[in-house]
């Protein structure tokens, strides 16, 4: 709470009372990912489907995090071929 009381403190102060009323639930979903976790939160009890959502955006982003190491190699590939000219 200190921390996002430097950023907003409204939403530090409501979520402090709420926590205090011990009203608050959260639900968390984790998938794992090639190269890491996506983590979730849910202020409400998630949609039966969320997992197999959860599933396909890991997919996706692993794919397209895959690709940008993949462009990444061939850029330096590339300035290595450039600079032995």
């Amino acid at each position: 709470m200190k921390w996002l009381g430097q950023y907003n403190k409204k939403t530090a102060d409501d979520i402090s009372k709420l926590l205090k009323a011990n009203k608050y639930h959260g639900w968390h979903r984790a998938v794992k990912l090639a190269r890491g976790i996506l983590i979730t939160d849910f202020s409400n009890s998630p949609p039966a489907e969320i997992d197999s959502i959860l599933l396909k955006i890991s997919a996706a982003f692993d794919l397209a995090y895959q690709r940008f190491l993949d462009l990444q190699k061939a850029e330096a590939q590339a300035k290595g071929v450039e600079s032995a000219d």
